[in-house]
């Protein structure tokens, strides 16, 4: 009769198997089809959260477009303004010379993130990420695909564009 300690010191999955009786295997084997058909379930989750995704990312492209013109330096409409009030903590700088756009913008997106943590320290990303006008991503229909041990799963597709200005003086 095997142990308790013997089926907690097998090293293997292969010697675990060996050390248990024929019931053991049934329930194992019961155990991987329920997990198979729990994957099929998120499966078909995963693929209708990223249909809403992209219907989103869809439906946001005027919101983006116009956040993407602030950025570059358009004009405030009155209805934008409206409500807005000076951050007394950190007051502007009426002497600045920046009075236009949001200079930088994606820099700081990027560097706050944590994405590009690499950023910290690297003048030369720093540099050429002052002229990022914009960030956007295309979303694409999600595919079946089978994992290398049989497991179904998806595989997902997108673009990510970065958008840069660049003068030539």
């Amino acid at each position: 009769m095997t142990d308790y300690f013997e089926l907690l010191s097998a090293e293997t999955y292969e010697e675990y198997l060996k050390l248990v009786n024929v019931e053991v295997h049934q329930n194992i084997s019961m155990c991987q089809n329920i997990a198979k058909e729990y994957q099929k379930l998120k499966i078909a989750s995963e693929k209708e959260k990223h249909e809403s995704q992209i219907k989103l990312n869809e439906s946001a492209k005027p919101y983006y477009e116009r956040r993407k013109a602030i950025i570059m330096g358009a004009p405030l409409t009155d209805e934008e303004i409206q409500g807005y009030q000076i951050n007394s903590e950190c007051p502007p700088n009426e002497t600045s010379e920046y009075q236009n756009g949001i200079p930088c913008f994606w820099l700081h997106v990027l560097k706050n993130s944590g994405i590009f943590d690499g950023l910290s320290g690297n003048e030369e990303d720093s540099i050429i990420l002052t002229y990022l006008q914009d960030i956007n991503a295309d979303y694409f229909p999600t595919e079946d695909c089978t994992l290398k041990d049989g497991t179904p799963s998806l595989l997902f597709k997108y673009n990510v564009n970065f958008i840069l200005e660049i003068i030539h003086i």
